[in-house]
């Protein structure tokens, strides 16, 4: 199914409280209603949310009120994600050394809650009902292969977004269908190329990262940290390199003369991309985050996105 209008979510761990803000602002201003919705890791978590809230008005009403669903998505994460309790728990050493020991590892933090959630959160009956198509981005560890779930196409489409948000070896991996998934961000951060095959035309794309990483201070002797930091210094530069590709080949477009017959731009088009991420980078840290700081995420996310668009 061709969408004109895509809204592109990146991952970023409990950073997506900015991508949250800037959703909102986007919404609740009126400037941009998605056709479809491509997340990765708490991409996937927010992309669902907003094709949930959309369906279920639709069972409801008739149709979605994008400016109330903005403010449900702010209300979301300053009611829910609040602590690090609320979505997961750290294993024991003991639990940990043993798990290691008897080759079962799986993760230095319990994400049960943060399963609960979803499932209280997402419902696939909404997901179907919805106007906007919603994929969540997945990494397959055994073949390598990038998937994109999406609610008409699995039944199981909340295992899917539990694998979107699975940091390697932080997480427990998703067992589905005997294959073992992870964040898709390990292969695709900020789902552009899916976006544009699918023929999107417009596109936001809100990104948790800097243009520009900073050094950054943390505990590199507490695992849960140094994973979480590596996994960032790996998926920025892969976010980094869409983005630019995608402008690369617009300002090219824009001085060939049409029609484009010849490689490597042919059968490539324009596309009108609005890109929203910090100047800054955020200071959260997954196991270490308050309410306060969560509520100073997300405006910092509507002030970007006010600057940005």
């Amino acid at each position: 199914m061709k969408s004109n209008k895509a809204l592109v979510l990146s991952g970023g761990s409990i950073r997506g409280a900015f991508q949250a803000g800037a959703v909102a602002e986007i919404l609740t201003s009126g400037r941009f209603v998605p056709d479809a919705i491509y997340g990765t890791s708490v991409g996937s978590l927010n992309g669902a949310f907003l094709a949930d809230r959309a369906g279920r008005a639709v069972m409801q009403t008739g149709q979605p009120d994008w400016v109330e669903i903005g403010y449900q998505l702010l209300h979301f994460w300053q009611k829910e994600i609040t602590a690090f309790a609320r979505i997961g728990s750290r294993r024991s050493w003991i639990r940990l050394l043993c798990s290691i020991i008897f080759k079962r590892f799986n993760g230095f933090v319990d994400t049960a809650a943060l399963d609960r959630l979803v499932r209280q959160q997402i419902k696939r009956e909404h997901l179907l009902n919805s106007p906007v198509k919603f994929y969540a981005c997945a990494v397959n560890v055994s073949s390598g292969e990038t998937v994109y779930a999406s609610a008409q196409q699995v039944t199981d489409i909340h295992d899917y977004i539990m694998a979107s948000t699975c940091i390697p070896g932080v997480m427990p991996l998703r067992i589905i269908r005997g294959e073992p998934y992870v964040d898709g961000g390990i292969r695709e951060v900020a789902p552009l190329n899916r976006a544009i095959e699918d023929g999107a035309e417009e596109i936001y794309c809100v990104v948790c990262q800097p243009e520009k990483t900073p050094r950054t201070d943390f505990n590199h002797r507490d695992a849960i940290a140094l994973m979480d930091n590596l996994m960032g210094i790996v998926t920025d530069e892969l976010v980094d390199d869409d983005i630019n590709l995608c402008r690369q080949i617009n300002n090219l477009l824009q001085q060939i003369p049409r029609p484009i017959r010849k490689k490597p731009l042919r059968g490539k088009r324009f596309i009108d991309l609005k890109v929203i991420r910090p100047d800054l980078p955020i200071d959260l840290q997954l196991q270490h985050f308050t309410r306060d700081e969560i509520t100073r995420a997300l405006e910092y996310g509507r002030v970007r996105a006010q600057q940005l668009c």
